[in-house]
């Protein structure tokens, strides 16, 4: 069994960033854990200054490399573009193995939007590390069609939250987001002027040119998201975020048996069948989300989509089925390379 050095973002006392990049940073380490990996984390987010981030992290991993195996960074863009070739550097002059595992969904758009040094970085990167994976199916083959390499892929993922799938609809729609344009919130709103069962939505304000309406809850903290979700009958995430990968809230509605309305964007095909967990929709207006809500209120389409997408989430996107098949590709690549 390989000895792992993961860096990556972690929650802690003192920082208290509960992004989706530190969630999948928890669970996997909670999988390792469970499973007694032998295994330690250097932290990404340790300080608030990112200079003082940069030296802590490159000081532990040049001091505990020879102690493992595999060094595995867990990469959003900026670690991507600054750290992780340091890191491929004194991984390979310590005769170890480095994996790279880039969180979310718009590889694509950030490479094109480089500059010449960035692409130069992240090409370097993807040349020399022994192991690529990304979260979407779209990005896999975005990175096999530039790089000629076997891109594995490490999903989003969540915890099981329930055990069966919703019996009733009980007309409870929710909204939980980041508030701005881009997350379709405008949208929701205007279909609130025509539902008679509102859509009550939460998240942090992003955008303060919003007008929001009554049915803003506000903040929702993680912990309480599964509750909410467990007592509603439908997620609403109509987005058309550049920055879209496999959203953590829709995998938490299939965890909950919930079905979702979202958009036929980016990777959201990829985790929603429309009309089996969910809808898509195609344009995003609010005349057709008041559409796709008025199709999921008959009882018996309901009780097919909230069916699906627990069947959809457990057989994709459960945090150790998916953790599972990682370390597999991980044991059996890295040996493979020894």
């Amino acid at each position: 069994m390989q000895k792992y050095l993961l860096v990556g973002p972690r929650l802690s006392n003192k920082n208290k960033d509960i992004g989706g990049t530190t969630i999948l940073m928890d669970l996997f380490d909670d999988y390792l854990n469970e499973n007694k990996f032998e295994y330690h984390v250097v932290a990404t987010n340790k300080y608030k200054n990112q200079i003082a981030n940069l030296f802590y992290v490159i000081f532990h991993v040049a001091v505990n490399v020879r102690k493992f195996d595999v060094v595995i960074g867990n990469a959003a863009i900026n670690f991507l573009k600054y750290i992780s070739p340091i890191l491929l550097i004194i991984t390979k002059l310590s005769n170890k193995k480095y994996v790279l595992r880039k969180f979310g969904g718009n590889l694509d758009r950030q490479y094109d939007d480089a500059s010449f040094l960035a692409k130069k970085s992240f090409d370097f990167t993807f040349k020399y590390s022994d192991l690529i994976f990304v979260e979407t199916k779209m990005i896999q083959q975005y990175l096999r069609s530039k790089t000629s390499r076997d891109i594995h892929l490490f999903p989003n993922n969540r915890k099981s939250s329930v055990d069966s799938p919703k019996v009733k609809n009980n007309n409870k729609y929710v909204f939980i987001s980041q508030i701005k344009k881009e997350k379709g919130i405008n949208e929701v709103f205007a279909a609130n002027k025509f539902l008679k069962n509102k859509i009550y939505s939460f998240g942090p304000i992003h955008d303060n040119d919003i007008e929001l309406d009554e049915y803003y809850l506000g903040v929702v903290k993680p912990t309480d998201v599964p509750s909410i979700l467990n007592n509603s009958s439908l997620l609403i995430l109509p987005t058309y975020w550049e920055g879209e990968g496999y959203p953590g809230i829709i995998l938490e509605a299939l965890a909950s048996g919930v079905p979702v309305i979202s958009t036929n964007y980016r990777a959201i095909p990829e985790i929603i069948d429309d009309k089996k967990s969910g809808i898509l929709l195609d344009n995003g207006n609010y005349e057709e989300l008041l559409a796709a809500i008025s199709y999921i209120e008959n009882e018996s389409n309901f009780n097919i989509l909230s069916k699906n997408a627990l069947r959809q989430f457990r057989l994709n996107f459960e945090t150790n089925m998916v953790h599972k098949n990682v370390l597999e590709v991980l044991e059996k690549v890295c040996l493979d390379i020894n």
